[in-house]
């Protein structure tokens, strides 16, 4: 589990009560990582922490945090539409009623014109209400043209999560979740949703022209509700329409329940993007990695032994047990010349062990502008680099044990700044590191 004031260190509930989104939230991670992942195929990501209101007043308006969307999302100025501003988990969401609340977007969504493909990543809570209610759908007429849906239904007998697009005239394609409410996935606990609509020809069966995800974990065929809609869809968008969140054409289906975090992106996402853009928006939501609705997928989640990539991690408090951490690019990755900084706090009567498992960071003693750092240890602060395979003087031995001082926070640097050398500026290649973690009795 992760811990933060607001999704970075040294974060408390009272200094981000407004909304605002402060430095220190930036500073952990988060836009990076969508960036790095979505690149020019950024819808939009949508993030309540910068909705500048207090708690509980009404929002008429939601923007784009990255400025990628070219219009962004209102309630019009009408009153009863406008969800309010709230906290779940001590992190900022929207509330909408279920009853009157709805935004749509200020303008038509040229941006995904000639598209075909979505992903779709969000963090939502039901609250209550029965039947299908709507999250977001393109066009409030989505079944009669290329559009689209996403929404959920708590009481259904054979699916929770609903997801479906059309290519009108021909048929539809659904991707929701099976099961009832509390047999595979329960809508009314806190989720990372996720779907990728691919209009690409992927098949038409199950999980593969509409693929849903839960806490970043992609459902099985068997998990998958059709309903029967098959079809191979292979056609664009519909052009020039309006997107409509909380409702379907912000009158009717309301949403009983809470919106957080949103993320679109004009292309169809693999598992593994998927993963890591719902495993940093469980996190920004305070909710770890452990999947609260679902078992977690093997190798990750759970204090058993989390995995966490650094980026993902920057300027953030891990508490888990157990883990691993690994470069952005992984031992066998590349570089990105950014500077990433993490914390491993132990708690009292606890102290963190660390295991060094893979290194690379330039041939042989390699150079110390790029190094893995370790502050707070027995062995006062470790600086490596170099190389683990070499024998690199500088380079950890494999499997080198780290002691952490008794009760105190490790704090992790990963100085990817690289230096000038006689070819010009060095830059590392197809390196990286590997280490674990376990916070143990003193």
């Amino acid at each position: 589990m992760i811990i933060s004031g607001f999704g970075g260190k040294g974060g408390s509930l009272s200094s981000r009560s407004s909304g605002v989104t402060t430095e220190e939230d930036k500073s952990g991670g988060f836009l990076n990582i969508v960036k790095s992942i979505a690149g020019d195929d950024l819808l939009f990501c949508l993030d309540p922490g910068s909705i500048t209101v207090d708690i509980g007043q009404t929002v008429n308006e939601w923007f784009d945090s990255l400025g990628a969307f070219d219009t962004h999302f209102t309630a019009q100025d009408v009153a009863n539409r406008k969800p309010s501003f709230s906290l779940y988990n001590n992190k900022p969401v929207l509330d909408f009623d279920g009853t009157n609340n709805a935004f749509r977007s200020a303008a038509v969504v040229s941006q995904l014109n000639n598209k075909k493909a979505l992903s779709l990543i969000y963090f939502a809570k039901v609250n209550g209400g029965s039947g299908f209610k709507t999250i977001l759908e393109l066009d409030a007429l989505w079944y009669n043209v290329n559009g689209f849906t996403a929404g959920v239904e708590r009481d259904a007998a054979d699916y929770t999560i609903y997801n479906a697009q059309d290519q009108h005239p021909d048929g539809l394609n659904t991707g929701g979740v099976a099961g009832s409410n509390g047999t595979n996935v329960d809508v009314d606990l806190p989720i990372v949703h996720g779907v990728v609509y691919n209009r690409n020809g992927a098949g038409g069966s199950a999980g593969t022209t509409t693929r849903p995800f839960v806490n970043g974990v992609a459902m099985t065929a068997a998990q998958t509700y059709t309903g029967g809609n098959t079809y191979n869809i292979d056609s664009a968008w519909v052009s020039d329409k309006l997107l409509f969140m909380g409702a379907r054409g912000t009158t009717v289906l309301n949403f009983n329940g809470s919106i957080g975090t949103f993320i679109a992106v004009t292309r169809a996402l693999t598992d593994d993007e998927m993963g890591r853009l719902s495993r940093a928006v469980l996190r920004k939501h305070n909710l770890g990695t452990d999947a609260p609705a679902i078992p977690a997928p093997s190798g990750g989640g759970g204090d058993s032994g989390v995995t966490y990539n650094i980026d993902e991690v920057a300027g953030q408090n891990i508490t888990d047990t157990a883990g691993t951490l690994y470069d952005d690019g992984g031992p066998t990755g590349t570089y990105s010349q950014t500077d990433y900084t993490t914390y491993i706090v132990p708690g009292a009567g606890k102290k963190v062990v660390i295991t060094m498992r893979e290194f690379e960071m330039g041939p042989g003693d390699g150079n110390f502008n790029e190094k893995l750092r370790f502050f707070n240890t027995t062995s006062g602060i470790l600086n490596f680099y170099g190389s683990m395979t070499d024998g690199g003087s500088n380079a950890p031995t494999q499997d080198q044990v780290i002691n952490g001082v008794d009760g105190g926070t490790v704090t992790i640097i990963f100085d990817q700044s690289g230096y000038y050398g006689a070819g010009g500026f060095f830059s590392q290649d197809a390196e990286g590191f590997k280490l674990t973690w376990e916070i143990v009795d003193v």
